[in-house]
């Protein structure tokens, strides 16, 4: 098997997928401060530190979601068959080439995750309403034989 030939494509700011990552912090936060004030009119006190601790901690990482900025940046991700490695180019960074590996795809939608050595991790999650033109070029890229690496590497 051979693999694919070369591709260039557009990435665009993923609004839905901003707003999805944002809607999950929103209800995880307010779900640990939802439990706190019901503790609070049920019991008529706040509930003891061990617990409000747990509800404190279980509610940090939503922080992050929430500060979210649109998921992929704008910029260009290409294969390139000869070196087996993936360019993301996103400005204002200079462009990276590093692995691409699929954690999770859809028919319509591909979660892709760039990375390597000495490379923060850039999450691309791509759908083919947006991508229509390239959409199968681009599946047959990521799925390739050398075009993705495996997730443990």
């Amino acid at each position: 098997m051979h693999p694919a030939p070369a591709l260039h494509l557009t990435l665009l700011p993923q609004v839905r997928w901003t707003r999805a990552v944002r809607g999950l912090g929103a209800l995880a936060l307010g779900s640990a401060l939802g439990w706190l004030a019901w503790h609070g009119l049920v019991h008529g006190v706040l509930p003891d530190w061990p617990l409000a601790l747990t509800a404190t901690a279980l509610a940090l990482p939503a922080w992050p979601l929430l500060r979210t900025r649109a998921v992929p940046p704008a910029g260009t991700l290409s294969w390139q068959p000869d070196t087996g490695r993936w360019q993301l180019q996103c400005p204002p960074q200079p462009a990276r080439s590093g692995h691409l590996d699929c954690p999770l795809a859809g028919h319509h939608w591909l979660l892709l995750r760039h990375h390597g050595p000495g490379l923060p991790t850039t999450w691309l999650p791509l759908d083919q309403r947006t991508h229509a033109a390239q959409w199968h070029a681009l599946r047959c890229a990521v799925f390739s034989p050398g075009a993705t690496r495996p997730a443990h590497e």
